[in-house]
Formats: C-alpha cells, sequence, structure tokens
C-alpha cells in the first residue's frame, strides 16, 4: 500500500466532487457545511486524507486530487493551513480513477462518516464492482453499508425509483429487505409518495404492514389501489407495533435493573422473586420479538393488531391500546403461533 506519511502542500491538492465525491448534498468541490463551526486546526484530528495523482495532470490545475477528506482540505484551506498528511494513490503504480474511488469510499465507510447515506454506498456498489476488494477491511455492521448492499440487489427500474421519488435510505432499505419482487417494491414506493409517512413511524414496521395488506393481482395498478384501500388503517398499526416493542422492552429494562441489584439489596427469601423477575424480563424480550416475527405476515397476531389500530383511529389512548393488544396476544394458545411459525 502507498506511503501514510506523506506531508503535501495544501495548495497542490484540488478536488473534483464529480470525479471522487461518491455523497451528494455538497457543491461542485464535494464541501457541505459540516465543518462550518471548526475555527481550528488539530493535525492530529484530520488524520490522513487521501489524494490521487494522475500520470499527467490537468493543466494549470494542481497535480493532486483529493479522494477522501473533502471537507477537511475545505478547512485547511479555510484555515490557511500550509500542509497536510496524505496517503497517495498514484495513476502510474495501478490506481485508476474507479480504483481510486472504491478505496475512498470503503475508507470513509470504514471510519463511520456521519454523512455516509446508504443509497450512495448503493449507488457505487451498483456502479463500480471494484469497491468489494476494499469492503472486506469495513465493519460489516455499518448502518450504510449494511443498508446500501441490500439496496444495491433491486432491479434498475426500483432503484431509479428510489432515487427519482427521493425515498429516503431507510425506507429504501426496509422495501427492499422486505418485499420480495419488483411489482411489490414498485407498488410500496408509489404508496409512500401518495401516502408521506410520519417521521416516527419506524420503516421496517410500516414496510411489514405493506406487506401483511396483501398483494393479490398482477397488475401493479391494482397492487398501489390495493394499497390504497388498506391505507387508513397501515400507519396506525405500525404506530400500535412500535409502541408495543417500546412498551415491552421498556418493562425488559426494568426487570434487568432489578435482577441486576439483587446480590445487593435482596435477602436470601427473596431470591425466589429475583427469578420471577428475570423470568418475566425473558418472557417479555421473547415476546416482543415474536410480535415484530408474527404480525409481517397473514396470523392471529396480524388481526390483533388490525383491531388495535382501529381502536386507536376511533380515538383511544395509545397507551391504553398497547396494553389490550399485549393481554390479547398474551392469551393466543401456543399452538396457533407455532401454525403461524410455520405457514
Amino acid at each position: 500500500m502507498p506511503d501514510l506519511s506523506i506531508l503535501v502542500a495544501v495548495t497542490d491538492i484540488g478536488a473534483d466532487a464529480n470525479l471522487f465525491q461518491f455523497k451528494s448534498g455538497g457543491n461542485a468541490a464535494g464541501v457541505n457545511r459540516s465543518l462550518s463551526s471548526v475555527s481550528r486546526w488539530e493535525p492530529c484530528f484530520a488524520g490522513v486524507l487521501v489524494a490521487w495523482q494522475p500520470k499527467v495532470p490537468r493543466k494549470g490545475e494542481p497535480q493532486f486530487i483529493v479522494v477522501d477528506g473533502h471537507q477537511r482540505l475545505d478547512l485547511a484551506k479555510r484555515l490557511k493551513v500550509s500542509e497536510v498528511r496524505c496517503q497517495l494513490l498514484r495513476e502510474v503504480d495501478g490506481w485508476p480513477v474507479s480504483r481510486a474511488r472504491a478505496y475512498g469510499a470503503a475508507k470513509n465507510i470504514a471510519e463511520g462518516g456521519e454523512t455516509t447515506d446508504a443509497l450512495a454506498v448503493a449507488k457505487l456498489i451498483r456502479a463500480d464492482s471494484q469497491v468489494d476488494e476494499w469492503f472486506g477491511a469495513v465493519p460489516s455492521g455499518r448502518k450504510c453499508l449494511k443498508h446500501g448492499s441490500v439496496i444495491a440487489r433491486v432491479s434498475s427500474a426500483v432503484f431509479e425509483a428510489f432515487l427519482y421519488n427521493e425515498i429516503s435510505a431507510d425506507y429504501a432499505a426496509a422495501i427492499s429487505s422486505g418485499l420480495d419482487t419488483e411489482e411489490h417494491q414498485l407498488a410500496a414506493i408509489r404508496y409512500l409518495v401518495d401516502h408521506p409517512p410520519s417521521v416516527q413511524t419506524r420503516p421496517d414496521f410500516l414496510v411489514g404492514q405493506i406487506r401483511v395488506a396483501g398483494f393479490r393481482a398482477v397488475s401493479q395498478e391494482t397492487l398501489f389501489d390495493q394499497l390504497s384501500a388498506a391505507s387508513a388503517n397501515m400507519e396506525c398499526r405500525a404506530m400500535v407495533l412500535e409502541a408495543t416493542v417500546k412498551h415491552l422492552r421498556a418493562v425488559k429494562r426494568a426487570f434487568r435493573t432489578v435482577v441486576a441489584f439483587d446480590g445487593t439489596l435482596t435477602e436470601v427469601g427473596n431470591k425466589l422473586a429475583s427469578r420471577t423477575n428475570k423470568r418475566e424480563r425473558e418472557e417479555n424480550e421473547a415476546l416482543a420479538d415474536e410480535i415484530v416475527r408474527l404480525v409481517t405476515f397473514p396470523s392471529v397476531f396480524a388481526n390483533l393488531l388490525r383491531e388495535a389500530a382501529e381502536r386507536l383511529e376511533s380515538g383511544a389512548e395509545l397507551e391504553h391500546v398497547v396494553r389490550n393488544f399485549v393481554s390479547e396476544v398474551r392469551k393466543v394458545p401456543r399452538r396457533k403461533v407455532r401454525k403461524n411459525k410455520a405457514a
């Protein structure tokens, strides 16, 4: 790999967002306002930029072009810093533009850039297979990479629809992973455009309710009509589902605290209560997982969720609706749950 410890004059480094900036939202130099409040240059904080050197530099322009570090380079120029530490990728050493761009993007993702968008990652993956050369060095848990990899697998028609309709990365990932066919995905995109969800609604929960609404026709128009007919209740179902999961996991956290302090706050005679708390915590955790899994396709739980959403639409308090929904779910015989799992 190229040397990581080269100091390069700031005046020798230019920027070309069209060539190397894989993220959107910046100006022609790939710069946004993320560092606009910074008034002091700290070399240790700035880390190492990545710059590319073409075989034949453009006439009258700097000999290097920034690959990763557009915001930091702009900051250095604004603060009149003379030199920055760079890793140089030279075209003569086997670094064409495509490979340098893929490397810079992978480095940005590995470092957990806050502005990295999953749709931008998906666009990069679809356009340049060389990025796979570097993704093995990137933590797989990075949200933008995990979601971007899923989004990248959809058809060209669906991907273009995501971009054209400005579907958020979270909803694009939920649609890509939660719906199997191009027709269903396109119908869901059109549904979201015509029925913008509230910012509080979890994308995976809402897409799950889109799936459970059912797709029984071949025509995309008819698929969309089916979703529109169910729309009055769909977001309410997602709201009840999210509130239910939060309720059960809040109870779980409370029990965890009680169990954690049992060693110092309880006597021997209270150990039975401790075991009960632990069992109830585990049961609530399992129930939350089970509800999320089973309400995303036709099931007894899905029917109960629909009824709970209807009560919410009728004016019932969300907290009361959630408690009633959990109570009804607990009454479902386990044999019915097992049958739903096998369906």
